[in-house]
């Protein structure tokens, strides 16, 4: 609520060209480094609910992009959200109906996770603009941080704010693979796998002939792929720092309360 309060009245001060209030940018800035920093200081307990610790992570990174946003980019934030917390629901519902204690491998229907969580990746790289090109952006969404023209700083806020959808879904990969009894990056490597092919898919389609646009298209998506793998690795670690002290046993037990604890 008080990221929205914000957002009104700098935008109305700005209409009125009385520049950014002092204190409007303090506090914005106050907001966004406090709500950020609240799921990484804040670890839970073991036996913390997985939804109210996903809830958590969703309304911390609610102000940034309240306060980042100039259009529908909040809109976006809810939806996603909503959906990525929906397809946790429904393949953990999926994965009660045959289940089986302990750690497994991986199988044939852990595949429709893994193709899901790819698909919700690139919904975040293109939810709230193209990563990839900056000029995609509007400076507008960091006026209520800097009004100076400060390349660095406002590259950064963008870049941020591109940032938020996937903290949320680096959370939801890591306590669905707590939920499957999945392996330590088990997810992680057929992630991987897939994206290995997408990568080599963009390396046969490097042009060294036709128009330096061209060239360099057919380069940087080659390069965007290749980066495209490191993220997914630095994403899974991320989930790790999210999700907290949630452990294996101790996780299964809250999401299935029917369920007796194992030794």
């Amino acid at each position: 609520m008080a990221s929205v309060i914000l957002v009104y009245l700098t935008s109305t001060s700005l209409q009125r060209h009385e520049g950014l209030p002092v204190i409007n940018q303090i506090l914005n800035w106050l907001i966004v480094a406090v709500s950020s920093a609240l799921p990484f200081v804040y670890r839970g307990s073991a036996d913390e609910d997985y939804q109210a610790r996903l809830l958590l992570i969703c309304l911390a990174f609610a102000p940034p992009m309240i306060l980042l946003s100039i259009s529908y980019e909040v809109l976006f934030y809810v939806c996603f959200c909503g959906t990525a917390l929906l397809w946790l629901e429904l393949e953990r519902s999926l994965y009660m109906e045959n289940h089986v204690p302990g750690i497994r491998c991986l199988q044939a229907s852990d595949w429709r996770a893994v193709v899901l969580f790819i698909f919700f990746l690139n919904v975040a790289f293109f939810g709230t603009g193209n990563v990839a090109s900056l000029a995609s952006f509007s400076l507008g969404s960091v006026y209520r941080f800097v009004t100076i023209f400060n390349p660095f700083l406002m590259g950064t806020l963008l870049i941020a704010k591109v940032l938020i959808p996937f903290f949320v879904i680096s959370a939801v990969l890591g306590v669905l693979g707590v939920s499957l009894n999945l392996p330590s990056f088990g997810l992680l490597l057929a992630v991987m796998s897939i994206t290995d092919v997408q990568t080599i898919n963009f390396f046969y389609f490097v042009r060294d002939y036709g128009s330096w646009l061209e060239i360099g298209t057919s380069i940087s998506h080659f390069c965007i792929a290749e980066l495209f793998i490191i993220f997914t690795i630095i994403l899974s670690l991320l989930s790790k720092l999210l999700v907290g002290h949630l452990s294996l046993s101790d996780s299964i037990l809250v999401m299935n309360p029917k369920q007796p604890k194992i030794a």
